[in-house]
């Protein structure tokens, strides 16, 4: 007869098999549970659309460039499209394993596994050629003039064009977190909540007017302005005011996440949606897509992205196209007026009038019909243009938004960081 003792089992041997099999079940749950903390989903691009984006639905970051972006895909490989003036497409690194995109302007970054930046695109202020070297760097970001790394230790490396003290003024030491960059104004943010932000170009106190404090967790750089995120998911706004870029940033909290642009800017909400405000010139802010999934966002010039984990269709212009009705009714007028011309030309013969025959004043012309051939398709073409905008007008379109306080585009500033 057994005992009873004898058909248990000791803790010692139970505590044995667990840890027999700890090594097991770590990797299983890194392998396989690990990798599906990371989401992966499809591009979205609205605004100034340059080119169509790589299809698919395994990417996992996406960063906006001057007039193009690139996005990492869950293998690590990175894809780029948009111009390719100075190589932002054709010169992207090959190979799989990137885990972080960066980048401004017309230049590129994307970090290895072990800490370690490529670079490519545009190297005008030297943003490819003096890119720090070595490993141990775990965010990197660029304007079109300077760049900036965080290292692993808090510390920041600065490298390209100093114009404005931008790259010298670089705050030294450790205890970043996060660095931002934005035309000629670096901002930083301490590990303890607080903002660091630096430049000599400071007309719109977009650096003496970052807001004092701890309690931030992100900060985006913009056009002479900035954004930074509360830990309560509130959005601090500062900088020039234009085109709403400060006063239409969405109140309250819950959000996840801020992006800048020019004059523009984007922030997901807690459901997931984007809130997008400011300049609008190209359909950056009326054509952001109000579906819901979105868990990454980026900006380029006038040019929103984004990664949403469900296929939803991309504007291929920030223009609106007006329906073909629209275009059939705006061409009568010049239709009528050929008609009107050619009946009343048709058998009057007219001799060649050169330059220099031309009548001084309208009152030494005798025949002022023999004009009107000149007259006549202006005045057409002023009543076609009037049609079509007033057709427009009733479709709720605009053929061209206005451009409120003489926004520059970014690609045309000049060498304003060269003084």
């Amino acid at each position: 007869m057994l005992s009873l003792r004898s058909q248990h089992t000791s803790p010692t041997v139970h505590s044995g098999r667990i840890m027999r099999w700890m090594p097991f079940v770590v990797f299983a749950l890194t392998f396989f549970y690990g990798p599906c903390q990371t989401p992966a989903g499809y591009i979205v691009q609205w605004g100034e659309v340059v080119r169509p984006a790589p299809t698919g639905g395994d990417f996992v970051a996406i960063q906006g460039f001057l007039t193009g972006a690139a996005a990492i895909r869950s293998d690590g490989t990175i894809a780029a499209w948009g111009n390719d003036n100075y190589g932002e497409v054709s010169q992207v690194p090959t190979g799989t394993g990137f885990i972080k995109l960066g980048g401004g302007g017309n230049t590129g970054y994307a970090i290895r596994p072990d800490g370690s930046i490529a670079a490519w695109g545009s190297d005008v202020y030297g943003q490819v050629s003096q890119t720090p070297t070595g490993t141990g760097f775990t965010d990197v970001r660029a304007s079109e003039y300077f760049s900036l790394a965080l290292r692993s230790d808090g510390s920041i490396a600065a490298w390209g064009n100093d114009g404005f003290s931008v790259v010298s003024k670089t705050p030294t030491g450790t205890g970043f977190v996060a660095v931002a960059a934005y035309d000629i104004t670096g901002y930083a943010l301490r590990s303890d909540g607080t903002i660091a932000a630096w430049g000599d170009f400071d007309p719109f106190r977009q650096v003496s007017g970052s807001p004092s404090g701890a309690g931030f967790s992100s900060i985006a750089a913009s056009l002479f302005s900035a954004y930074a995120l509360r830990t309560d998911g509130s959005i601090a706004a500062w900088g020039q005011n234009s085109n709403g870029s400060l006063s239409n940033t969405p109140v309250g909290t819950g959000f996840t996440e801020i992006a800048g642009g020019v004059f523009t800017g984007m922030a997901i909400r807690s459901d997931t949606t984007i809130a997008a405000w400011g300049l609008n010139d190209r359909g950056q802010v009326s054509h952001a897509p109000v579906e819901p999934g979105f868990f990454a966002i980026s900006q380029g010039n006038r040019i929103g992205y984004g990664l949403n984990i469900n296929e939803i269709a991309s504007p291929t212009s920030g223009v609106p196209e007006p329906p073909a009705w629209v275009l059939a009714v705006s061409s009568l007028p010049m239709l009528i007026g050929l008609r009107f011309y050619r009946r009343r030309n048709s058998k009057r013969i007219r001799p060649e009038i050169s330059s220099t025959a031309l009548p001084k004043s309208k009152s030494s012309c005798p025949h002022s019909a023999d004009f009107q051939p000149v007259l006549l398709p202006r005045l057409v073409l002023s009543v076609q243009f009037t049609c079509v905008r007033s057709s427009l007008a009733l479709c709720g379109l605009s053929p061209s938004a206005p451009l409120d306080d003489a926004v520059p585009v970014e690609g045309e500033k000049g060498d304003i960081a060269r003084s």
